[in-house]
């Protein structure tokens, strides 16, 4: 019998040495698998992480500001510009955003100080030398292929852009004044069309009578007036931009303003900015009123708009030949 119990005894003991090492590996490969899940995990995990971070670098939202004319089709032209960018260069969205001439320079004037400024924008050449002393726009002849680029431009709109020797900015148009009349009242009046500057003058007293008015100047800023007076060879301003004394008070520009003094006082000139009651040019020429204008590009649009028939020429010339002014908008970021 103790024989037996000890052989039993023994035996159990086997049995249960058996047992624990045939359970022994089943429990290292639930671990290991339950590792390698963890492991396949955690590798997804970082895998959907550095995607995501890829993408958010990769994904880029460019803020531009313009004035573009809603009018004149050229919104509907950028937005498909855009589209065509956006396909060409996937992850980068552009963001467009209209404000009109004087919120354009305000919202740039006010977002110096706040910091809240588009990447690139469009607006009046006359704004970049004040933006730039603002200390808000990057200096885009640092840029690697901005000298390429500008080669294809005209030079003296980009010129608009420089800053002593530094660009900051790239002319996107340029444009300038010249020479409308109205065909139809010209041709009533038996008024010929002007050959050079001072017949502009009488043009316009001809023309005048019986509520037409011979021509029109909306403003009477260096914008409108500057052709009369650097047509006949006078300036406002020193070469140098030193002094306007001499210049503007010159004979050339005293005798050009007198000039446009004693034509409105005759009723051959009008213009909002010196009879507030006066009609605007734009209505006046669509209303028959206004016989002439020295204008931009934007005015043979409103004519054929209004269905008038107009004539249009270079500014007659003065005795210093027919200088006009330099108008037009950069881009800039």
């Amino acid at each position: 019998m103790k024989k037996l119990f000890t052989v039993l005894f023994i035996g159990i003991l086997l049995i249960g040495m058996v047992s624990c090492k045939g359970v022994e590996p089943e429990k290292g490969k639930e671990e290991e698998k339950t590792v390698a899940k963890e492991e396949k995990t955690t590798a997804k995990e970082e895998k959907t992480t550095k995607k995501a971070e890829e993408k958010e670098m990769e994904e880029v939202t460019i803020t531009f500001w313009h004035n573009y004319d809603q009018g004149a089709g050229q919104i509907a032209t950028l937005e498909n510009l855009i589209k065509k960018f956006e396909a060409e260069n996937p992850g980068i969205k552009v963001e467009h955003l209209y404000l009109e001439w004087s919120a354009l320079k305000n919202n740039v004037v006010s977002g110096a100080a706040t910091a809240a400024l588009p990447d690139v924008l469009r607006g009046d050449i006359a704004f970049v030398p004040q933006f730039q002393s603002l200390n808000v726009l990057s200096n885009m002849s640092e840029l690697s292929d901005y000298a390429d680029v500008a080669s294809g431009l005209m030079e003296a709109p980009n010129s608009t852009a420089k800053m002593g020797d530094d660009f900051y900015g790239i002319a996107a148009n340029t444009n300038t004044k010249i020479y409308f009349y109205n065909k139809k009242i010209f041709a009533d009046k038996g008024v010929k069309a002007p050959e050079k500057l001072e017949d502009v003058w009488s043009c316009a007293r001809e023309a005048s009578g019986d509520g037409l008015v011979g021509i029109v100047e909306p403003w009477t800023g260096i914008w409108n007036v500057g052709p009369y007076i650097w047509s006949n060879g006078g300036e406002v301003l020193a070469p140098d931009y030193s002094t306007a004394d001499g210049y503007i008070n010159s004979d050339i520009c005293v005798d050009t303003i007198t000039l446009l003094k004693d034509l409105y006082a005759q009723k051959a000139l009008a213009g909002p900015s010196m009879d507030p009651g006066a009609i605007g040019d734009t209505d006046g020429w669509a209303s028959g009123v206004y016989a002439s204008q020295v204008d931009g590009p934007w005015r043979a649009n409103a004519l054929n708009d209004a269905g008038v028939e107009y004539g249009a020429m270079p500014l007659p010339k003065g005795s210093a030949g027919s200088v006009s002014v330099l108008g037009g908008e950069d881009f800039a970021c």
